[in-house]
């Protein structure tokens, strides 16, 4: 059956692996939108129809884009970037109501994954998941029990606005809106990244990656896939908590033998691509979830090193 499915950010780092998924896997018409200009986007050459919109702190952008799904008789919606699922997930039920489903986790996990106060206090009183010591004012910090502070915008993505310094004064200078920021203690550690599944009979695919090199932004270009029974049990911790339904990333810490949670990411991972690769396909498995359909099970994978490389391509 040809489904009509639209997918936001179609420039984000995802969506090739994203598009070539739906393309190989269903028959479907893409549609993509953009905040960018079409010949601005490479990955606009892969979709059957372009659209740019607005910013997401535009008051039109959620009309805007429920009206051309509405035009393109769209199936499923799948947000590929952090702003437009915080905008989004407030709207299920207008979509649903014109016949859209909106591809993400429900409203209530997505405002405690995406506020990293939120997030440290959920798990704060869960022993089966270690969270690092967050606060949100730098005056509750005792400096002199931690010798570096990461600073975090509350709802920050890729990295942008964080702050490292020895300093308080340094920090308290940095930053403009404090209250929107929280403060941890820095943790030297392996980074690690879980893009994981889970459908509504409750059914859980991870596939997980040490993160070898990464780029400024956080999105991990050398990676190792290793499996861990322990790591694969608080991944399941946190989903259930939650009541997580789709594919979303988890983004932990690996110190002095213990995973510390550092960020949900209610959406694909950037590096989606390296567990395509290992063998699980998240994005089918993705609409299953939204269609009440049962995901393919867990399929075993093979520890080993992968890296990626950008190139130049000529969009005429």
């Amino acid at each position: 059956m040809l489904m009509n499915i639209a997918l936001t950010a179609i420039g984000s780092m995802s969506s090739e692996a994203v598009i070539k998924s739906l393309k190989n896997n269903c028959e479907c018409k893409i549609i993509g939108f953009d905040i960018y200009p079409q010949e601005w986007i490479v990955t606009s050459k892969l979709v059957d129809y372009f659209y740019q919109v607005p910013l997401t702190n535009d008051k039109k952008y959620t009309e805007y884009v429920l009206e051309i799904c509405k035009s393109n008789k769209v199936d499923f919606l799948i947000p590929l970037t952090d702003p437009e699922i915080d905008v989004l997930c407030m709207q299920i039920q207008k979509f649903h109501t014109q016949g859209i489903t909106l591809c993400c986790s429900n409203p209530h996990s997505i405002q405690i994954a995406r506020n990293k106060f939120n997030l440290f206090s959920f798990f704060t009183q869960n022993r089966e998941v270690s969270v690092i010591p967050t606060f949100e004012n730098i005056d509750h910090i005792d400096m002199n029990n931690y010798d570096v502070i990461i600073a975090k915008p509350r709802k920050g993505r890729s990295s942008e606005g964080v702050i490292i310094s020895k300093n308080k004064q340094h920090l308290q200078n940095a930053i403009e809106q404090a209250q929107d920021y929280i403060f941890q203690p820095y943790i030297e550690g392996i980074y690690i990244t879980v893009d994981t599944i889970r459908d509504k009979f409750k059914n859980q695919v991870s596939i997980a990656r040490k993160e070898l090199l990464r780029t400024v932004n956080g999105a991990g270009i050398v990676i190792e896939l290793f499996n861990d029974d322990k790591l694969n049990y608080i991944v399941n911790q946190i989903t259930e908590s939650l009541d997580i339904i789709g594919c979303i990333n988890i983004e932990l810490i690996f110190s002095q033998g213990k995973y510390f949670i550092m960020d949900i990411n209610p959406r694909f991972s950037a590096g989606i691509g390296f567990s395509i690769i290992a063998g699980y396909d998240f994005i089918e498995n993705h609409i299953k979830c939204f269609q009440g359909v049962t995901i393919d099970k867990e399929i075993p994978y093979n520890q080993q090193i992968i890296s990626k490389r950008y190139i130049e391509i000529i969009h005429t």
